[in-house]
């Protein structure tokens, strides 16, 4: 159970978590209907996180400014962060396997290491298939009915898919039924790990999970998840939302050209 015990948290823990809890929200397989710009909003920055992790601004002067640019530095030399760069100016910061995993530690939530078991259902259960297949199938459910238990058993194993998503051993794409429905591809990042062996990470003595860094972590979810709503995407134009499509993922805006190029009927 996360330690009661009241303290100060350190700078560099608010950092690890609030990046933790962006990261976690963006990439979080929700069931709730987004508005088109919000699913674009999440996918642009989930592919930049992919690319060059998320940009992570603080608020203050100058002064406040230098001191996160400190404080970022001393995380990135301890293994924690990676700090991207274009043209010598920072563009994102993102997680090494180690800050992950003493961060979802420290916030009591799912690590890699405890959804190696699911990794490895998801890569037994991939090997049938040539493309996305849905996400029921996780959970040992070959036909979806929406019974209690069945939706119960999807949500426990979404709360442990959440930490395989970022690093993209897994991806997972949202259908346009009602409710939303979700399917699953094992990528090649993930099938890499599968054949090295299990998630050998270890998370130094002394870090447990902490009740103060949970409610962090809520809050800055929260947050960011009314941000995300609000948001814009960098490019309106840019209708590349993931779909099932029979192999791998098709994109919103291949659908719409598929449907325009057709020739009409006689």
């Amino acid at each position: 159970m996360p330690s009661k015990r009241k303290h100060e948290l350190s700078e560099e823990r608010r950092i690890l978590i609030r990046l933790l809890a962006h990261v976690d929200c963006l990439f979080w397989p929700t069931r709730d209907k987004h508005s088109l710009r919000a699913d674009q909003v999440r996918n642009e920055r989930r592919r930049a996180y992919a690319q060059a992790g998320l940009d992570f601004a603080g608020g203050g002067g100058e002064a406040a400014r230098q001191t996160l640019v400190r404080r970022l530095k001393e995380l990135a030399d301890a293994g924690l962060i990676e700090i991207t760069r274009a043209a010598g100016r920072r563009e994102g910061i993102r997680f090494t396997l180690l800050g992950d995993a003493i961060t979802r530690t420290l916030c009591a939530v799912h690590t890699v290491a405890s959804a190696w078991p699911l990794l490895v259902k998801i890569g037994d259960v991939d090997r049938a298939f040539d493309g996305a297949w849905p996400e029921h199938l996780a959970i040992g459910v070959d036909e979806w009915t929406g019974t209690k238990e069945q939706n119960e058993a999807l949500q426990m194993m979404r709360q442990t898919l959440v930490p395989l998503l970022p690093i993209g051993y897994v991806s997972c794409a949202g259908d346009t039924a009602s409710p939303r429905r979700y399917w699953m591809r094992l990528e090649a990042a993930g099938r890499r790990a599968l054949e090295a062996g299990a998630d050998d990470v270890q998370v130094p003595e002394g870090i447990q999970s902490d009740e103060q860094c949970a409610e962090l972590y809520d809050r800055e979810w929260a947050a960011y998840a009314a941000k995300l709503q609000s948001a814009r995407p960098d490019n309106p134009n840019d209708l590349q939302i993931p779909i099932p499509s029979g192999v791998g993922w098709g994109s919103l805006a291949a659908l719409i050209n598929m449907h325009a190029k057709k020739e009409p009927a006689a």
